[in-house]
C-alpha cells in the first residue's frame, strides 16, 4: 500500500507527544528525588515536646553527615527531655512531574543508624500535604541497625492511604515526617539520619497533548527507513544512564512492538523487525526521563 508523500514529510518534522490510551499510558515511570530540605518539628505529641533533632539539614544528600536526636530512656518524657524524638521533616524534593501524570504510588527510602544496637526503633513514619501529616503511618517494627542502612517505606504501588495530585506531589511542602524512640529502658541512645529520598511512580494519561513540535534543545530520535519495509532502526542520543521504553502501535493503538531497556550516556541504536506488521500508518514512541516522544512511520 503506497501512502501520499507528503503525510510521511510532514511526520518526519513533526514529534508529536501524544499518549494513546493503550500505549505509553500503562507504562509505569519512576522519578526520585532527594529532600532539599529538612527541619526539626517545633513539638512532639500533645503536651510532650520530644527530643528535637540536630543539624537536620545534613538529610539532603549522603555524606556521612547526619541530623541527629538524643533520646531519654523508655517511657520517660519530662519538658525538653523524651523517649521519642519530635518529628523529622523533610521537603522541597523538587519535582516537577507533568500535568498528564498519575500517580501510581510512593516509596521513601531513609538512610539511617542508631549509636546503640536494639535500641531504636520508629515511632511514626507519615507523608506531608501541606505541612500536615495524612494517610497511613508506615512505622516499621525492626530496630534500627549500628551501621548505616538503607530502609524502605512504601513502594510502586502504594499511595499511603490516601489520593495524590501531581499539584500536591510538585509542591514544595510535600514530604514526610520521621519520629523515633528510644526502647531501652535505662539510657539515652542517638537516632542518626543520613539521605531522605523519595521515588513517585506514576504513568502518563490518555488523551493528552503535551507538545505538537519539537522545540530547539529538545531531545529527539531517528527513526529510518521510513517509508520501511522490512527492518526499521531506531536511534537516540542519550545524555546519562536512564531506562528507555520504546513502542510500536498502529492507527487503533494496539501495540505490535515493545521493548524496556537499560541504555548508557551515547548514542543508542536498535533495529526492529516489521516484517510480518501489516502495512500501514504507525507511531513509534520513546519514553525515557519524563518524555515521551512520537515519530510516525509508513510500513510498505
Amino acid at each position: 500500500m503506497k501512502t501520499n508523500r507528503i503525510t510521511s514529510g510532514i511526520a518526519a518534522c513533526l514529534v508529536m507527544l501524544f499518549l494513546s490510551a493503550s500505549s505509553f499510558s500503562q507504562v509505569i515511570v519512576s522519578k526520585a528525588k532527594n529532600a532539599g530540605d529538612g527541619v526539626s518539628a517545633a513539638e512532639g505529641c500533645l503536651a510532650c515536646p520530644g527530643s528535637e533533632w540536630s543539624d537536620a539539614d545534613n538529610i539532603k544528600m549522603q555524606d556521612g553527615f547526619f541530623a541527629i536526636t538524643y533520646m531519654a530512656p523508655k517511657d520517660f518524657c519530662f519538658q525538653s527531655a523524651c523517649y521519642f524524638s519530635r518529628g523529622l521533616i523533610a521537603s522541597d524534593f523538587g519535582f516537577n512531574l507533568p500535568d498528564n501524570a498519575e500517580i501510581k504510588g510512593i516509596q521513601l527510602n531513609v538512610l539511617r543508624k542508631a549509636n546503640t544496637a536494639q535500641s531504636v526503633k520508629d515511632y511514626s513514619v507519615r507523608l506531608m500535604k501541606e505541612t500536615e501529616p495524612v494517610g497511613n503511618d508506615k512505622k516499621s517494627k525492626a530496630f534500627w541497625p549500628t551501621i548505616t542502612g538503607a530502609k524502605k517505606y512504601g513502594g510502586n504501588t502504594d499511595l499511603w492511604g490516601t489520593a495524590w495530585t501531581v499539584a500536591e506531589i510538585n509542591d514544595p511542602d510535600f514530604g514526610c515526617l520521621i519520629q523515633s524512640r528510644n526502647t531501652t529502658p535505662s539510657y539515652d541512645v542517638a537516632a542518626e539520619v543520613d539521605l531522605v529520598k523519595i521515588v513517585i511512580y506514576y504513568t502518563l494519561l490518555p488523551g493528552k497533548i503535551v507538545s505538537t513540535m519539537m522545540q530547539p534543545g529538545d531531545v529527539t530520535f531517528d527513526v529510518y527507513p521510513n517509508p520501511a519495509s522490512s527492518f526499521l532502526t531506531i536511534s537516540f542520543p542519550a545524555a546519562g544512564k536512564t531506562t528507555a521504553y520504546i513502542s510500536v502501535s498502529n492507527e487503533l493503538g494496539q501495540q505490535v512492538f515493545t521493548l524496556k531497556e537499560q541504555v548508557k550516556e551515547g548514542l543508542f541504536t536498535r533495529t526492529i523487525d516489521l516484517s510480518v506488521v501489516p502495512e500501514g500508518i504507525y507511531l513509534v514512541r520513546v519514553a525515557m526521563n519524563d518524555k515521551v516522544l512520537v515519530k510516525r512511520i509508513i510500513r510498505e
